[in-house]
């Protein structure tokens, strides 16, 4: 029996500088076959010229710029695997990623997605941390409660993710209407209808770098309470109580944290102390809104310049 088809599809907008690493690490799969889709997201710098290297070898789609989310459907509704992986154009995959979560998926006929472990590295390949987003194994509310507070996820998440293609047809795929936090969204979508595994070795290498985290955090935030509403509206038996006051707070502590990589201690340290007021159970969400305080405090503590006298 023919082993199934997996599409990779990696969305890139300007990542020429990191597109060849992402590429080869799929080529060097020890599962096959495996066909290979980029999408090219309205890029202005030389990605095109780096990916002329692989014709005949990956499949390159143009569309104009319309985010990473509408380049992920894309790639997907053209691809014919029966699997579908996404991989981010600055990220890059073990060469027994793919062979691994197909065989999880394959052994459990209930788990719509597999994750896996995630490395975390900067520029300079230097080790971040490690992810291990481990196992759980609730029914269906429990699974759904617990990736809704984001206690349990996709490991690796858009680039760590083997997916059904009849998951991804029967719940859809990303979000086109979201700048920010549309897997959040797809994986609630997929819980509330499969099981979800992760192979908990790390088997993608996930780039963190300025480009990568420097992004308007109110608009983050935005999309993320777009989301909250979303799930709010299409489970509530799911979304009250403890479980709804936890989401709110893990949106406020994100925001926080998207302030702080955008500079602004004061409206993090804001965010913080509402995540506080939301769940003030969390030990965590004490020490970021104390050690932002602490921000605003040197901040408001440094001497000011004054004008000299005029000449």
């Amino acid at each position: 029996m023919p082993k199934p088809l997996v599409t990779a599809v990696i969305p890139s907008y300007n990542y020429g500088r990191y597109i060849e690493r992402a590429i080869d690490s799929v080529l060097a799969q020890s599962y096959q076959p495996i066909e290979c889709i980029v999408v090219d997201d309205g890029s202005t710098d030389d990605t095109k010229q780096r990916l002329a290297r692989y014709a005949g070898r990956v499949e390159v789609l143009d569309q104009r710029r319309q985010g990473p989310g509408v380049a992920r459907n894309f790639g997907a509704r053209h691809g014919t695997g029966e699997y579908i992986a996404y991989l981010d154009a600055d990220d890059c995959w073990e060469p027994e990623k793919i062979a691994k979560q197909v065989a999880r998926l394959e052994a459990n006929p209930r788990a719509g997605a597999v994750g896996c472990g995630a490395r975390l590295v900067d520029t300079e390949g230097r080790l971040k941390m490690t992810l291990d987003y481990g196992e759980f194994a609730g029914i269906r509310n429990e699974r759904l409660g617990a990736v809704a507070r984001r206690q349990f996820w996709v490991g690796g998440s858009d680039s760590g993710v083997l997916i059904r293609r009849s998951v991804l047809d029967h719940v859809g795929g990303f979000d086109e209407t979201l700048g920010a936090a549309e897997d959040w969204d797809l994986w609630m979508r997929v819980a509330a209808e499969y099981a979800i595994e992760n192979v908990r070795e790390p088997l993608v290498t996930i780039l963190v770098h300025r480009a990568s985290i420097f992004r308007n955090a109110r608009m983050v935030e935005r999309f993320q309470w777009q989301v909250y509403r979303k799930a709010k509206d299409q489970w509530p038996e799911v979304m009250r109580g403890g479980v709804e006051r936890q989401v709110r707070a893990t949106i406020r502590r994100d925001a926080g944290n998207e302030h702080l990589s955008a500079g602004d201690s004061f409206a993090a340290a804001a965010r913080f102390w509402q995540a506080v007021a939301e769940w003030p159970w969390s030990a965590r969400h004490w020490t970021l809104a104390g050690k932002s305080s602490v921000r605003c405090l040197l901040v408001l503590a440094r001497p000011r310049r004054t004008a000299g006298p005029a000449p």
